[in-house]
């Protein structure tokens, strides 16, 4: 999906210049095709280095010599629980791309009367 100049300067200028989280998750599609503990990334100013950022999260489990790929979210994922913290996305790395399998954020939340949980998984 190709976006207009704009929305993509106004974007850049917006992660740029305030202080933004995300929350990462990754997967392998063979190794790891589950995975739902996440890890809260603050990622550089100068966004040609975010790549390297992202990365860096989740080193230990990165595959060298395997291809990579970043996937966002949509829709936005809740993160009602997240009240320290204000997450501007969820960024998923994913691995073993050759695998018959998506990326996905899957949320299931629920509430009783006297806990309210909530939890996150990355499939």
């Amino acid at each position: 999906m190709d976006l207009p100049r704009e929305i993509v300067a106004e974007t850049l200028c917006v992660f740029s210049c305030v202080k933004t989280y995300s929350r990462t998750w990754y997967l392998h599609h063979e190794h790891l095709p589950r995975n739902a503990i996440p890890r809260i990334l603050e990622p550089q100013k100068d966004w040609r280095r975010w790549e390297g950022d992202l990365q860096s999260a989740w080193h230990e489990f990165i595959v060298p010599n395997e291809v990579v790929e970043y996937h966002i979210a949509q829709p936005d994922p809740y993160r009602g629980y997240m009240n320290h913290i204000v997450c501007h996305a969820d960024v998923i790395i994913s691995q073993g791309v050759w695998a018959p399998r998506f990326s996905g954020l899957i949320t299931v939340h629920c509430q009783s009367r006297h806990l309210g949980l909530s939890e996150n998984s990355v499939r």
